[in-house]
């Protein structure tokens, strides 16, 4: 699971702490921030025995399609907190979106228009999302980025039956 971007606390790192707590037999990426914040989340997740979180400083922006590309699952796990955060378009979404990776992104009202739950992401409150990670772990996000595979070749092999215009099936 990869998140690139700001460390702030309301672009959710520490949230993904949390998460990563509960499920152990995920690895958890976060990419971003300066050398300090990056020192600070290590220790912070070490104190917590948090062992499946790795932290690395920003890279160089003509790196991050790479990342991106590697990654099972992307994460915005943004808190509903801070000044900009309800009208906010991030440029995360628009790079996510463009790997055709699986999404898993806060449910807020200023990403919505763009990522619709189940449709190109799976968007969560965040005390939604802590309550299954604690409950199911690993076994709910293996299970969503599988859906979400099926859903796509589902679609393909639609789109291939003679007389089947491409539409709307989810």
């Amino acid at each position: 699971m990869l998140y690139v971007g700001s460390l702030r606390k309301e672009k959710g790192p520490f949230f993904l702490l949390e998460i990563a707590k509960y499920m152990p037999e995920l690895n958890f990426v976060i990419i971003g921030g300066d050398k300090r914040k990056v020192q600070y989340i290590k220790e912070l997740s070490l104190s917590k025995g948090i062992k499946n979180c790795y932290v690395h400083a920003y890279i160089d922006y003509k790196y991050v399609p790479y990342c991106l590309m590697e990654a099972d699952i992307l994460i915005m796990p943004y808190l509903k907190t801070g000044e900009l955060i309800d009208s906010m378009s991030p440029l995360k979404m628009f790079e996510y979106l463009a790997t055709g990776k699986p999404i898993l992104a806060s449910d807020l009202s200023s990403i919505r228009s763009i990522l619709v739950h189940k449709v190109n992401s799976f968007c969560l409150r965040q005390k939604i999302l802590l309550i299954v990670s604690k409950r199911l772990g690993k076994y709910y996000l293996y299970l969503l980025s599988k859906l979400t595979l099926f859903l796509e070749m589902l679609l393909i092999q639609l789109n291939n039956i003679p007389g089947i215009k491409e539409q709307k099936v989810f």
